[in-house]
């Protein structure tokens, strides 16, 4: 994954979300085994993507196979397809570029159909590009997970059928302060010390 995503533990606001997610991907029943997908939903901004590559590697450990795809507003879908074979066969598929799109959904459900694995579907703005992607997602009953992050609602509850959809909500008014002085000062605490100083010198 790109660099943008590695230091995501050093990030503000993600511990609880975080660890709701991976309760949600995790958490025991009698629907441990049956393919759970689990969304994430909220305004552009927020961090879905960050929030869920984070999950995703410290999760992935866990599965014989996974795969993080962005999907966009416009996607291309053959381009998509043949990123997840190539990632889920830790690039053994050396011809997914030749595939048409028939031929890729084929070829993953082949790869996939006695494994446990792990896709993120980054991004999501329609059904229409949700329903292509999971006519490839094979259940059997071996605790597979699937993460989608999404802007619309509507898609969230479309791809999470059993509920599963979880609403990032904004920063709190603390973290957005220590956002906003890790990007500025790169300090951790509420608010710079030189900012303080100035605010102090002011009465009350």
């Amino acid at each position: 994954m790109p660099s943008l995503y590695q230091d995501a533990a050093k990030l503000v606001g993600i511990d609880g979300p975080t660890q709701k997610l991976v309760d949600l991907l995790t958490r025991e029943g009698v629907k441990k085994q049956k393919l759970r997908v689990v969304s994430i939903v909220g305004v552009g901004g927020l961090g879905k993507t960050t929030i869920a590559n984070f999950v995703y590697e410290r999760l992935q450990e866990q599965f014989e196979c996974y795969a993080f795809v962005s999907v966009s507003l416009k996607p291309d879908m053959k381009q998509i397809l043949s990123s997840i074979l190539r990632q889920i066969s830790k690039d053994k598929c050396t011809n997914a570029g030749e595939k048409d799109r028939d031929e890729l959904l084929r070829s993953i459900q082949e790869f996939l159909v006695k494994k446990r694995y792990l896709i993120v579907i980054d991004d999501v703005w329609n059904t229409e590009a949700w329903e292509i992607i999971n006519c490839a997602l094979i259940d059997k009953n071996v605790g597979s997970r699937v993460i989608v992050t999404t802007r619309n609602m509507d898609v969230a509850k479309f791809s999470s059928m059993d509920g599963d959809v979880y609403e990032l909500d904004p920063l709190s008014h603390k973290d957005s302060r220590r956002l906003l002085c890790k990007r500025i000062f790169n300090e951790d605490n509420g608010i710079h010390s030189d900012l303080e100083e100035e605010r102090n010198n002011y009465p009350a």
